[in-house]
């Protein structure tokens, strides 16, 4: 009664495996492969663990196979992202993680704008690259029926936070064409009054506590209301934000406008982020208003109303053993001397 009962359940299984087998051939028949070969995400991830998400344009064409072994087909005339890297470590021993259609296969290659990569390699391994390399992915089909290619240029973003100017007032220039076509600026309205610029500082918690000296901008009273603050970058993909505190110790309130109404010994900060995002520099200038005491212009006036302008005014000061002086040398001095004109810079 056993081995009966033992045959019983044993035929049972072979029966069983038998059907679903047979269910599987069936499913095995009607599948289709995938005929996508679509790059559709791309992300970088770095040596430290994080990842960069790498924009892909929806305009962006790739080259089909057919153009791509064509000997004729010119590389500069086809269509190229941009990857956007922030730090040169970005390019060492990573890995490139793209996304592709269903049951796509994908290699990455290193080449350049008009020439194709040497080789193209399985997407675990890492990638070591230079900044302004290209990057190319051959994607495939399921199918194996199409083929693919992307190119992304690798760019690592300016980490530059420095700043040389920072101003209110009105400068206005045109340019101005001589007879033997030479062209000029011309300073139409140069009525900036100029900040000095000391220490950039890393965070702002080191910019607040800070016991060093600030620079300063020293405005006219009549300057103070909705005053526009420039601000002049060494490079111009970086961005501004301003704040103003109370004291120079006092948080600074931050705005998206750098249009203020500036008060006698309150505090300017500018941040400045680099155009790579991670980098930034914070400065900070107390605000002077209506302390002025300096000169915008100082003339020279000879024979005839003849006016000659002195550049090196010397250093001003405001202890006289430490005032600089300034110099003006001319072969045109006058028997009786020259007269003198001062437009100083708060004509009040």
């Amino acid at each position: 009664m056993k081995r009966q009962l033992r045959f019983f359940w044993i035929t049972a299984a072979i029966l069983t495996a038998v059907l679903v087998c047979a269910g599987c051939g069936e499913g095995l028949q009607n599948y289709v492969p995938n005929s996508g070969a679509k790059l559709t995400g791309l992300s970088i991830t770095k040596m430290d663990g994080s990842s960069l998400i790498i924009p892909i344009p929806p305009e962006l064409n790739p080259i089909n196979g057919d153009e791509w072994d064509d000997e004729d087909f010119n590389l500069l005339d086809a269509d190229i992202g941009t990857a956007p890297l922030q730090r040169n470590t970005d390019t060492v021993n990573v890995r490139l993680n793209p996304s592709v259609s269903p049951g796509a296969r994908v290699l990455w290659g290193i080449g350049s704008q008009g020439s194709r990569p040497f080789k193209f390699i399985d997407r675990r391994v890492n990638a070591t690259f230079e900044d302004m390399d290209y990057l190319y992915f051959k994607v495939t089909s399921e199918d194996g029926e199409t083929t693919n290619y992307y190119r992304f240029i690798a760019w690592v973003q300016s980490p530059v936070t420095e700043i040389s100017e920072v101003y209110i007032g009105r400068y206005e220039t045109h340019p101005d064409t001589s007879e033997t076509g030479t062209v000029t600026t011309v300073v139409d309205v140069d009525e900036r009054i100029m900040a000095s610029i000391e220490k950039a500082y890393p965070d702002l918690p080191t910019a607040i506590k800070s016991p060093e000296t600030p620079g300063v901008l020293s405005i006219r009273t009549e300057q103070s209301p909705n005053a526009e603050i420039k601000v002049t970058r060494y490079d111009t993909n970086a961005t501004l934000r301003y704040g103003i505190a109370s004291g120079p110790s006092a948080e600074p309130e931050w705005k998206n406008s750098s249009t203020f109404n500036l008060t006698h010994m309150n505090y300017l900060y500018v941040e400045v982020t680099a155009e790579n995002t991670v980098d930034k520099a914070y400065y900070k200038f107390r605000i002077e208003v209506g302390n002025i005491a300096s000169i915008k212009t100082f003339t020279f006036v000879g024979k005839d109303g003849a006016e000659f302008d002195v550049a090196n005014t010397g250093t001003r000061s405001g202890t006289w053993s430490t005032v600089a002086p300034g110099s003006f040398n001319t072969a045109d001095m006058p028997d009786d001397g020259f007269g003198v004109k001062v437009v100083p810079d708060d004509e009040r």
